[in-house]
């Protein structure tokens, strides 16, 4: 929108790469780590400076300290009492691009940071759920507002098909600036294995079937939709021959205990709480399922489909861009109990079509989406607006 950026032979150009959540937050920001250490490489091999800026520093995450680049800690926001200081920092720092994740699709920090001398604008959008499609007035208004240069962003980057499709359809963004590439993981390698862990570290019988989910327990993720479903299949099957794990804490993990033992199935269905392991652990279950309203696309899905698992996911968002119906995985009716129970209890009762599913499954995960194709993607979209600084620098007349 704006073209390349115009360099001082005397002072690199900074990519500024912004985290919304202090250092040591977790989760799925392994990932964006990932991503910033990529870009950082790319932005070096063609003589730029990388600073990750974090809202507030407790530890740098290891994956940071081995990249080419810089942590500072710094608020990367448009209120008053944090916009003199950011300002400094973009002048002193020639901070010439910029990467978001998860922010708005335009703001006035925007037309702020290019009127202090940021070239190029980047969001890359993780946010899950789906909009409503705007009726032909409200979408022209919309077109209109996301086509004026100085309050948007150069270029909009969804973690799946379905959220590039979003920002056209929904949210009105001009298509020439929207893109995606799709998340990766690093596949479940055989050294992570371990069969019979998840029963040896809740005392599971050693010939039982395991259905494991994983995530935080929170009304968004629909746990209680798979436990109330794992209610039902356990009257199908003989007492101790399946036993549902779920991994993951959150808000309601005590009301979804309390759900599970007034269903009579608190011995088979295991709350873990939070694990360090979760990949090893998934490597002993049997079937994965996920029942989450929306993720724009979920690495829990890969790992499940990695650890060669068959799995079972619900209609929506980008969830059948990971799992092919009936080939890699079964894909049901979003938030519909019966169809989940169907599913699971086709997959239970069937070890051939079990065992199919989980190896198609771990063979499309490995070769479609693995981590390193999605940093290779992400690096060569946001490399274009990193003018190669040592082959074409100039001095401003």
């Amino acid at each position: 929108m704006f073209g390349k950026a115009r360099l001082d032979k005397d002072q690199p150009p900074t990519l500024l790469l912004v985290a919304n959540y202090p250092s040591d937050v977790g989760y799925a920001w392994w990932l964006m780590e990932e991503y910033w250490a990529s870009l950082a490489r790319t932005a070096y091999e063609r003589g730029w400076r990388t600073i990750v800026a974090f809202p507030k520093i407790a530890e740098i995450p290891p994956r940071l300290r081995e990249a080419p680049l810089e942590v500072r800690e710094l608020v990367v926001r448009s209120q008053a009492n944090h916009r003199a200081a950011l300002k400094r920092f973009i002048v002193s720092e020639h901070v010439k691009a910029v990467y978001f994740t998860d922010r708005p699709y335009r703001s006035l920090l925007y037309a702020r940071l290019r009127l202090w001398g940021v070239e190029s604008i980047i969001m890359h959008d993780h946010t899950p759920g789906d909009r409503v499609r705007p009726g032909f007035a409200k979408r022209m208004v919309k077109s209109g507002l996301h086509r004026l240069p100085l309050w948007t962003c150069d270029l909009y980057i969804g973690v799946s098909r379905f959220i590039h499709d979003r920002f056209i359809d929904r949210v009105c963004l001009p298509p020439e600036r929207c893109t995606y590439v799709c998340n990766g993981i690093r596949p479940i390698g055989e050294r992570e294995r371990q069969p019979s862990c998840v029963k040896e570290a809740f005392g599971i019988p050693a010939q039982a079937l395991i259905v494991i989910s994983s995530g935080r327990v929170s009304a968004y993720k629909r746990v209680d939709l798979i436990v109330r479903a794992a209610a039902r299949v356990l009257t199908t099957t003989p007492t101790g021959t399946v036993y549902f794990v779920h991994c993951g804490d959150g808000p309601q993990l005590e009301e979804m205990r309390s759900l599970a033992a007034s269903l009579g199935i608190s011995e088979h269905f295991i709350f873990a709480g939070r694990r360090e392991d979760v990949r090893v652990l998934l490597t002993g279950a049997d079937i994965a399922v996920h029942a989450s309203r929306g993720e724009a696309f979920s690495l829990a899905i890969l790992e499940f489909m990695s650890a060669g698992l068959a799995t079972i996911v619900p209609d929506n968002s980008g969830n059948r861009e990971a799992v092919t119906d009936g080939r890699s995985g079964l894909v049901v009716a979003d938030g519909d109990e019966d169809a989940l129970v169907q599913a699971l209890t086709s997959v239970v009762h069937d070890p051939e079509e079990r065992s199919r599913l989980g190896r198609a499954a771990r063979e499309s995960a490995d070769q479609l989406f693995s981590l390193e194709r999605a940093k290779a993607e992400l690096s060569q979209k946001v490399g274009t607006f990193l003018t190669d600084y040592r082959a074409s620098a100039v001095v401003p007349l």
